[in-house]
């Protein structure tokens, strides 16, 4: 018998021995466990859920393990020929950029991938001891070793009209706290034994090497989230991720640690605790559903490991505390998502999507709302942490509260229960100067009756979607004001400026008040006064039951124009319409309306990326505007289901 043999068999022995359920551990804890501990755990758990995501993760481990190595490419045509997909945006970067910019995309996107695949290969090979696994892990690693640095200049070179790039580049980015991450989660689970000499050297002095390239970034304010600086970004949180897990791994909190590898580790906490500290204390994102999930993710990887050599200062910050709550208020009735700011192909059924990172905020903070998301909704996810939240018990989930206020991201949002093929559910967005990846949506309405939409928004599905500024982003794509009767097609830049939402410090603010909100519905005011450039007050207030939405809009214009609204519906451009005084039914959707003022209504076709995933489809949008140009227009619409 060899050795490997007498290892593996002692092992197995010592799993059947460990594993009894997790409440053992308060889900509190888990976070200070080791993921090779649980990890060990999950080996040999016979739960049948447990041994679904197992053999799922082995899958996919073994899949991941076929393809070919990713190597560094130096052109265009080189990405084409590679596994990692060329960004359609490359085609935006002027001729002369293009190929800079697509190669540090390249290295972008290579990181965001390796940091699933590197940990899932090591994973697998700590659960099968297949050696087929590990070598192929150790051959990406070895690969990656010759990266410097790992990610490449030109990534703000995107645009026709982007600067020239700057002799020292542009800076550290995404690709720089993926690619470490990655790393550094599969050496947390690989045994060292497993990893020759050589390859451990080469991979100390990468670690070295991007420990060295960020912090000379960063004082050197390479980056633009550095000058400016915006430690809520998920583009400062990443390579600030990868600084702490880089410099965790090469002993930064050992007794004999070196003074700069010291200095640098705490450097990175600082800028971490500032990252923190700028999203809000109830757990809400300042960038919207999609971008939370990728920068909670590196807030929670950096919180875990410093944790786990006894640093707790990130751990039990408000915002991770409470962000699982956040992320499972996105949950609206009849599989649709709360999908303000960019949420990219956050459409109807697509919660399935960020899966994993409500497993990562149940492991990683105990929260037990973001548990009963994953339960409720069946989001099992597929990496490391899905396999250890499905050890947790089902008791230890609680359903969220069925309303709340954010006054950061500011939103409210509210069902009548959490069935969702029954509940109604309405949410709205008001503003906060803080908002980034944010749409000129101050005071959007969305209402949603069981399965049946009846306001929604655009959505958006990518940043190369045809129209994407003006019927995604811009004030056509919300239930909004809008001053002027001009097409979506002729809109411009300056256009916005004048008669669209202003997207900037001063005048994205837009408070929301709340004058009740229970069981049986509720009643707010959005003032969006400060947000356009030729209104001096627009305030909304808006009632609502499960049934029915009442809308109280009063507008008053610095000079005359028309005022015009717009009422996204969930139904096709081609229901049937009937038009009645002062009320409209659009399929089953019913509007009515209230105005002393001599208004015109007409019925549109819109494009959305809402009601059906991973596509653009259309809808009916209804137009209420001013037959002639106002100062002041006072309008009361009212929305329900058609019997």
């Amino acid at each position: 018998m060899t050795p490997r043999s007498i290892r593996n068999i002692l092992c197995y022995k010592i799993l059947v021995c460990i594993t009894t359920p997790l409440p053992a551990v308060p889900l509190a804890e888990l976070p200070r466990q080791p993921t090779s501990t649980l990890l060990d755990r999950a080996a040999s758990d016979t739960t049948p859920a447990v041994v679904a995501l197992r053999e799922n993760l082995i899958a996919r481990a073994r899949t991941d393990a076929a393809k070919p190595i990713i190597r560094r490419v130096h052109s265009i045509a080189k990405i084409e020929t590679s596994r990692i997909t060329l960004k359609a945006t490359v085609a935006n970067a002027s001729p002369e950029n293009r190929e800079t910019f697509a190669l540090a995309m390249y290295d972008a996107d290579s990181g965001g991938v390796l940091s699933t695949e590197l940990p899932r290969l090591a994973a697998a090979y700590r659960i099968t001891h297949d050696t087929t696994l590990r070598d192929r892990l150790l051959a990406q690693l070895a690969e990656l070793t010759t990266w410097s640095p790992l990610q490449r200049p030109g990534w703000t070179l995107g645009g026709a009209r982007a600067k020239p790039l700057p002799p020292a580049g542009d800076g550290i980015w995404l690709g720089t706290g993926w690619h470490l991450r990655g790393i550094a989660d599969a050496l947390d689970l690989l045994p060292p034994d497993d990893i020759p000499p050589s390859l451990l050297t080469a991979i100390d002095a990468l670690l070295d090497r991007e420990i060295a390239t960020i912090l000379d970034d960063w004082h050197a304010r390479r980056p633009w989230f550095v000058k400016k600086p915006d430690p809520a970004s998920n583009q400062w949180v990443l390579p600030v991720e990868g600084l702490i897990r880089a410099s965790l791994y090469r002993g930064a909190r050992r007794d004999n640690a070196p003074p700069p590898l010291r200095d640098a580790y705490e450097f990175g906490v600082r800028c971490l605790m500032q990252s923190l500290d700028a999203q809000g204390a109830r757990g809400e994102f300042r960038e919207g559903l999609t971008y939370a999930s990728i920068t909670v993710k590196g807030l929670l990887s950096s919180a875990r490991a410093m944790a786990r050599t006894g640093d707790e200062r990130a751990l039990f910050h408000p915002f991770l505390a409470h962000t699982g709550t956040w992320f499972a208020h996105h949950i609206q009735p009849g599989g649709f998502l709360i999908n303000a700011f960019d949420t990219l192909n956050g459409a109807r059924n697509q919660l399935g999507i960020f899966g994993n990172v409500f497993s990562e905020i149940t492991v990683n903070t105990g929260n037990p709302h973001a548990l009963w998301a994953q339960r409720t909704r069946r989001l099992a996810g597929d990496h490391v942490d899905a396999l250890i939240a499905a050890m947790i018990p089902d008791t230890l989930a609680q359903p969220p509260p069925l309303f709340a206020v954010y006054p950061d991201a500011t939103r409210v949002n509210w069902r009548s229960s959490w069935d969702d093929e029954t509940a109604s559910g309405v949410w709205i967005r008001g503003g906060d100067a803080g908002d980034r990846h944010d749409h000129q949506d101050r005071g959007h309405v969305n209402f949603i009756a069981g399965n049946r939409a009846l306001l929604i928004e655009a959505g958006a599905l990518n940043y190369a979607t045809p129209q994407f500024t003006t019927r995604y982003r811009g004030v056509p794509g919300h239930n909004v004001l809008q001053i002027g009767d001009l097409a979506p097609e002729q809109m411009t830049g300056d256009w916005f400026a004048r008669s669209g939402q202003i997207l900037d410090t001063a005048h994205r603010p837009a408070p929301i008040t709340v004058h009740r909100m229970d069981a049986d519905g509720g009643d707010i005011t959005v003032d969006a006064s400060h947000c356009y450039a030729r209104a001096s007050l627009w305030k909304r207030r808006v009632e609502w039951t499960a049934t029915r939405m009442r809308i109280q809009d009063t507008v008053t214009l610095k000079e005359p124009d028309i005022a015009l609204f717009r009422w996204h519906t969930g139904e096709a451009p081609d229901a049937l319409v009937k038009q009645l005084e002062n009320e409209l039914q659009i399929g089953k959707v019913r509007l009515k309306w209230e105005t002393s003022t001599p208004i015109e209504t007409r019925i549109e076709s819109a494009p959305d990326a809402t009601l059906r995933a991973r596509t653009i489809s259309n809808h009916a949008t209804a137009i209420i505007r001013t037959r002639d140009p106002v100062t002041e227009f006072a309008l009361t619409t009212t929305v329900e289901l058609a019997e």
